[in-house]
């Protein structure tokens, strides 16, 4: 038997939790571009939030596999994130 979790939509998953991805590079390119490499496997989404005490994330790209991304930076000031997309895509926890 599998382990399975459940969040407020219901049962998720194949029986493992997804591993979450671990940002390794962080580079600006230009003045409006931002470069991103992380490790792990499986499909993430990149999500932007403009506040770390009320976040508020906003998935700009994905979801994508493998471990680069470069992407335009918002007009407004804030964080990014990388995250397996499954869990992503059913949960919006800080």
């Amino acid at each position: 038997a599998g382990v399975f979790y459940v969040d407020a939509f219901g049962l998720i998953g194949d029986g493992v939790p997804p591993v979450q991805p671990t940002v390794t590079h962080f580079e600006p390119v230009g003045s409006n571009q931002v470069h991103l490499e992380w490790t792990g496997t499986g499909q993430v989404v990149i999500e932007h939030s403009s506040s770390l005490t009320a976040p508020n994330w906003q998935v700009v790209v994905g979801p994508i596999s493998g471990n680069v991304a470069e992407l335009a930076l918002p007009a407004n000031a804030g964080f990014f994130r990388v995250q397996a997309a499954t869990t992503a895509l059913t949960s919006k926890q800080p």
